[in-house]
């Protein structure tokens, strides 16, 4: 009985393994459709407050539309995220 056991152990890993990174990103539940090419993301974060495991940030997001005429992008955040404001390139607020 040990000895399947054993087997399975040593031979497990290699099938993880086997998936390349790009096809686990290709599988992955959370992978959308976009029709955007995301080029950039710098992100600042300051301010840590280890007490209440919050911080302020900032997100700057470069994109290059993959169609003609895009005008909207849906941009996730996690659920503990709160998002205080979304401007674009000349400061102006979107929605």
């Amino acid at each position: 009985m040990r000895l399947p056991f054993a087997a399975l152990l040593l031979f497990a890993p290699a099938a993880g393994a086997a998936q390349s990174s790009a096809e686990r990103m290709t599988n992955d539940s959370y992978t959308r459709s976009h029709d955007y090419d995301l080029v950039h993301q710098r992100i600042e974060v300051r301010n840590f407050d280890w007490d209440s495991t919050s911080f302020d940030g900032r997100v700057t997001t470069t994109l290059l539309a993959l169609r003609p005429g895009l005008d909207s992008v849906v941009l996730d955040a996690g659920k503990g995220l709160a998002v205080a404001r979304v401007v674009d390139a000349r400061g102006a607020a979107l929605r």
